[in-house]
């Protein structure tokens, strides 16, 4: 595919950079030559065997997530588009028949809420807080960047998640709401 001429130069660019700001982050990992959105490592370097899995294993990541940004675009990271999907869910619930079907629009909002929450707490932050900060903006870009403990606009900055991981996310999200009702049972867990 020829990046130049695709709808998505712009998310191939944007990820190439990332690519290299990650390869920034793990420190002097050997030559990168970009061709077009194929990227090859030849050599990475690491002070032991642990250390070099790691740097691998960021470097396949980064690969991974700009192949799937290419195939289906990019949504606002860190949460927030979860967040804002589950806020809908009371909209989507007054549409719903019957009550299993509120029980799991109920349990998928937890679900879509809970990455942002998470993503706060492990950055000693209020997840609760975070979340009615980001919701009371209209703006469908804005929220917290845990890297520099500031509101913005994440899109700006390069805080993105491939459209793809987010579809797949929900999915799933679905897939374990229908069996916690139909095994009636739920975990419960510490937001």
């Amino acid at each position: 595919m020829d990046v130049e001429s695709s709808p998505y130069e712009s998310i191939a660019k944007q990820n190439m950079r990332l690519l290299a700001s990650t390869a920034a982050s793990l420190g002097k990992i050997g030559e990168l030559e970009v061709d077009n959105i194929s990227y090859f490592i030849r050599k990475v370097g690491a002070q032991n065997e642990t250390e070099l899995k790691e740097k691998k294993l960021r470097v396949e990541d980064a690969l991974n997530a700009t192949k799937a940004a290419v195939e289906e675009g990019i949504v606002v990271g860190g949460g927030c588009t979860l967040l804002r999907l589950a806020s809908k869910m009371d909209e989507i619930k007054d549409s719903l028949d019957n009550d299993e079907e509120k029980v799991g629009a109920d349990i998928l909002k937890r679900a879509l809420s809970y990455p942002l929450k998470l993503i706060a707490k492990n950055a000693g932050v209020n997840g609760s807080v975070v979340s009615e900060k980001v919701l009371s903006s209209d703006n469908p870009k804005y929220g917290y960047n845990v890297a520099t403990g500031k509101y913005k606009d994440l899109m700006a900055v390069g805080i993105i998640d491939p459209t793809k991981y987010s579809s797949m996310l929900i999915r799933e999200s679905i897939i374990v709401s229908a069996h916690e009702m139909c095994c009636e049972c739920g975990n419960e867990f510490e937001l």
